[in-house]
């Protein structure tokens, strides 16, 4: 099966310069595959595979989609889904649209591309649903874990604020500022998404105080640029933050897996490489994402009224009326359940 795709080139769907939601596609700030010279249509996937992973390099094409639709039919024919007396639920992640957008950026033809291939395979799901099971027979909810930032150096060219900002160079900095003052040892065992795990067993043996530590190196790296807010994780377990990207951090807090310091970037700032971009922050731009519902019980309209991806959950409960599952903590979506 995967085989078949990597053996098509990856061109545009539409004559390329139909693709007005996007910018040229051969710019300075997108990320290219290794072994082509240039972020550009056409992409000869067949030798493309070589250097960039082999069936891993599915995930950064439309194609990907694609193959996990193949699967999910599949799934529905050979496991008789939907064809009993009780209901069942299948949850598909159509995740190229991550891969692509990490590498070539929210502006990108290559995005533009995926998105309206994405949009077939999406036809071709609901006409099965439509022939197999009959339409107002089912229903799907659509929506995304996160949104995404525009490219970084893209947004400095056109002097917007933002930069990237070296994390590497931050822990570093870091690190010989507690090794002056403490003395030696790996203070800083990890950095990962905004966060730094300290050497708890390291400060006990210098029977340091973990809140006093965590508070000196939030001050201090405050003055990084590109660091908006740093909050300690002691903070995170003993004071409630009811608004704002503190409020955003303590709801995604887990007092056994995350960090002892938790930054927060200034808008338009990431922390990955003069191409590309990612996610992660707070800000609109990274959470502000869709959520559809279509089928069975559910009319047709709209609403901007705030609500969060934790309410699908809710939702589909009221409309099966059943129980809540036992970790939900979003509401239902009235617009939705108060139609039946």
């Amino acid at each position: 099966m995967v085989d078949s795709y990597l053996s098509q080139p990856w061109n545009t769907l539409y004559p390329i310069e139909t693709y007005t939601a996007s910018t040229v596609d051969d710019n300075p700030f997108e990320g290219k595959f290794s072994g082509k010279e240039t972020p550009t249509f056409p992409y000869d996937l067949a030798e493309l595979r070589k250097t960039n992973g082999e069936y891993g390099l599915i995930a950064s094409t439309p194609f990907g989609n694609s193959m996990t639709l193949d699967f999910a039919l599949a799934a529905l024919e050979g496991e008789q889904m939907g064809m009993g007396d009780e209901t069942d639920f299948l949850a598909l992640s159509f995740s190229s649209p991550d891969y692509i957008g990490h590498r070539f950026g929210p502006q990108s033809k290559e995005v533009e591309d995926n998105y309206l291939r994405l949009d077939q395979d999406l036809e071709r799901l609901l006409n099965y649903l439509d022939k197999t099971y009959g339409k107002d027979n089912y229903v799907v909810f659509l929506s995304a874990d996160h949104a995404v930032a525009e490219i970084a150096t893209h947004m400095v060219s056109e002097n917007v604020p933002g930069g990237n900002l070296r994390t590497s160079a931050v822990v570093s900095e870091l690190q010989n500022f507690i090794f002056d003052k403490y003395g030696a040892g790996k203070w800083i065992i990890n950095s990962s998404n905004g966060q730094l795990f300290l050497n708890r067993e390291l400060i006990r043996e210098k029977e340091l105080n973990q809140e006093a530590l965590e508070n000196e190196i939030a001050l201090f790296l405050l003055k990084f640029d590109g660091i908006k807010d740093v909050y300690t994780g002691t903070a995170m377990r003993t004071s409630a933050f009811t608004k704002g990207r503190a409020e955003l951090l303590q709801m995604g807090y887990n007092h056994k897996a995350s960090g002892d310091i938790l930054m927060i970037l200034e808008p338009g700032w990431l922390t990955g490489g003069a191409t590309g971009t990612s996610h992660g922050t707070g800000f609109t731009y990274d959470t502000n994402v869709p959520i559809l519902f279509y089928g069975w019980n559910v009319s047709a309209g709209e609403s901007s009224r705030y609500a969060t991806i934790t309410d699908i959950a809710p939702t589909l409960s009221m409309m099966l009326d059943i129980k809540l599952p036992n970790g939900a903590t979003g509401q239902p979506i009235l617009e939705i359940t108060d139609k039946k």
